[in-house]
């Protein structure tokens, strides 16, 4: 069974069935706005119009507050709703913390040095409160330069790209003609609720020999690029983890392609993307490797979606969305 849906590159939330499901209805829609009296932020989730500020203690109009209905996903609704794991999160279950690029490196040593202070607390105080900040900037930049690169393959006009982007879309565009590629999908996704695990693949193109299969990668430091680079496949583990369980689930697969892209400003190259197909041998490697982790992210969590799925007890994503059972599944008979 196969459902070829484009997801985007920023979703790791758990899937259902390839399609993902990165923010769940919540029950009570919440309305957030400022009090008018004493300006402090008010969350309500009062079905009338009026709530009273926990500040000033006046009753606030709240029927012109911007009102959000959904929620991330957490693990309370995967287990309710029998979501299937990605194979992005399942790569580094049990992993090291992904390495942080030179990119990273240099904005992290000048925002510390940029909230310096004699006190030493008070600059671990401004440390931490943007730290999170960083850190979603650090994951944004990866997401942000594969949607360049998707709109380059969609045949869009690409605007906004920096130096690295161009580069990478450059480098990609002068492989899929080297190669041949007479179709090209980007960003499909595909769950196998059988092997238990979704996810999304960058490229899936077709040429003359069939099938194959693509990850970009933003996340190498400066030095793992260098010794990829240099014929080193050690940097490589968790993208050859992750590519082996794309072949599974998505079938029919030929060849299967790794490649690390250059983030680096201060580096002439920067952009520079490699192209690694990856052998028979470091996939089953990969591929047992995924199994394993699967069973333990099942066992530590006491979670198991291929047997609610079995059962029927698996939620389709318009159930999600309705909030009800009642209105029909997209599980195979």
């Amino acid at each position: 069974m196969e459902h070829k849906i484009i997801i985007p590159e920023s979703v790791h939330a758990y899937t259902y069935l390839g399609e993902p499901v990165p923010e769940v209805p919540l029950k009570n829609p919440v309305k957030t706005g400022a009090c008018l009296s004493c300006g402090e932020v008010i969350k309500s989730t009062n079905k009338g119009d009026r709530a009273k500020c926990p500040k000033c203690k006046v009753k606030v109009d709240i029927s012109t507050f911007a009102v959000r209905q959904t929620t991330p996903t957490t693990t309370r609704h995967f287990r309710k709703y029998g979501l299937f794991p990605s194979a992005s999160r399942l790569a580094q279950y049990g992993e090291m913390d992904i390495e942080f690029t030179n990119w990273y490196e240099t904005r992290l040593a000048n925002f510390i040095m940029e909230q310096y202070h004699p006190n030493r607390d008070i600059w671990w105080k401004r440390v931490k409160g943007g730290i999170e900040d960083l850190k979603n900037e650090f994951a944004d930049r990866g997401s942000q330069i594969h949607g360049w690169i998707q709109q380059a393959l969609e045949g869009e006009v690409v605007t906004g790209a920096d130096a690295t982007g161009l580069r990478a879309i450059e480098d990609i565009q002068g492989w899929i003609r080297a190669g041949g590629y007479y179709s090209v999908r980007p960003e499909q996704g595909y769950c196998d609720p059988v092997v238990g695990i979704g996810g999304t693949i960058d490229f899936d193109g077709e040429c003359a020999t069939g099938i194959d299969i693509n990850d970009w990668k933003t996340k190498h430091s400066k030095s793992s690029f260098e010794a990829i680079k240099e014929g080193n496949r050690k940097p490589l583990w968790k993208a050859i983890k992750q590519l082996s369980t794309y072949k599974v689930i998505r079938g029919g697969v030929n060849r299967v392609f790794v490649s690390p892209i250059r983030v680096d400003e201060e580096h002439p190259d920067t952009g520079e993307t490699l192209f690694i197909e990856l052998t028979q041998s470091e996939l089953d490697k990969g591929y047992r490797a995924m199994q394993a982790a699967l069973r333990a992210w099942e066992t530590d969590r006491d979670y198991y979606p291929r047997e609610m799925y079995e059962n029927g007890e698996c939620w389709s994503l318009a159930q999600i969305v309705a909030g009800t059972k009642d209105v029909g599944t997209d599980q195979a008979a």
